[in-house]
């Protein structure tokens, strides 16, 4: 058994590898303090911290400080920039982009850079996001863990003994190590859900056909879903809303980025006021509300009995 302080030692690194990264203050970056200022924030703390992490299979610094660069160069000219703009994003290593490596973790694609960047992960750079590198994960998303991936596990930056998830690992560790702001996976069975939990992300799931999958590198088309990683419920929901715009691809449900913040709001306020077990109950089918209603009286007869 570790020592208390061993334990208070662990507790300490632990903090240090997950704690905010120091940002702008508000208004900084119209005095002066640029998008390329802040990618280059961002290099420092990856190259400090991925060593033990292992969440990205390929780091791009020349591309991600042209990118910022050019964020910079449109807010010069005063032409508007997307809610996004200047923000250190990361994608799940299925999913192609043009002039990075695309491999799914897996050494039988490895080198494979595709010619074109499908519309999930163009509909990120839209915005004016940085794309900084592409993330770890499960080979050919086959694990929830990231130990399936060729190039080694992920480990969870709160505990570097426990697993982060999987087969989305590196999107959420990187997210978890705030070495990025936001990051994109992918979900067949729980890729996106598992290691939000387990790396403590914020997790409104992306229902199916919301986000292309067009550029995926499937597991099964049926079920694959795409879907973000953030630190909390709100962020999460900002790329949400920029990727589901209009594709020529049939696989996209279109709807309102809009509407699913205002419902968010809706949501946190009657939970404040209700708690969250009313929210689940209230937007569950009656049967379903009815049993887990049961449920509950029965466990609360057991404690009283007990």
């Amino acid at each position: 058994m570790p020592s208390e302080a061993e334990r208070g030692s662990d507790e300490s690194v632990s903090h240090d590898r997950t704690r905010r990264s120091p940002k702008p203050r508000r208004g900084a970056v119209g005095r002066g303090v640029g998008r390329e200022a802040s990618s280059s924030a961002r290099s420092p703390r990856i190259a400090a911290l991925d060593g033990e992490v292992n969440a990205f299979l390929h780091v791009s610094r020349d591309d991600a400080l042209a990118q910022a660069r050019a964020v910079d160069a449109k807010r010069a000219r005063g032409e508007a920039l997307g809610k996004l703009s200047g923000v250190a994003i990361a994608i799940k290593d299925a999913l192609c982009t043009r002039g990075l490596k695309s491999t799914a973790a897996s050494k039988i694609l490895q080198g494979y850079e595709p010619p074109t960047t499908r519309p999930s992960s163009l509909a990120c750079a839209r915005p004016d996001a940085v794309l900084v590198g592409k993330t770890n994960m499960d080979e050919f998303a086959m694990g929830s863990s990231s130990e399936n991936s060729a190039f080694g596990p992920t480990h969870n930056p709160w505990d570097l003994s426990r697993t982060p998830g999987g087969s989305s690992a590196g999107s959420a560790a990187a997210v978890s190590a705030r070495m990025v702001s936001c990051s994109l996976g992918s979900d067949t069975g729980g890729s996106i859900r598992q290691p939000a939990a387990l790396d403590r992300n914020g997790r409104p799931q992306a229902t199916y056909g919301r986000v292309s999958r067009y550029g995926l590198i499937a597991f099964a088309s049926s079920l694959d879903q795409v879907g973000p990683f953030a630190t909390d419920v709100r962020e999460r929901a900002r790329p949400l809303g920029h990727r589901r715009t209009r594709s020529e691809r049939r696989d996209v449900a279109h709807g309102s980025g809009r509407r699913l913040r205002s419902r968010l709001r809706q949501e946190r306020s009657w939970a404040s006021h209700r708690g969250p077990g009313r929210v689940l109950l209230r937007r569950s089918r009656p049967p379903v509300a009815e049993s887990v209603r049961r449920a509950i009286d029965g466990l609360r007869d057991e404690v009283l009995r007990g």
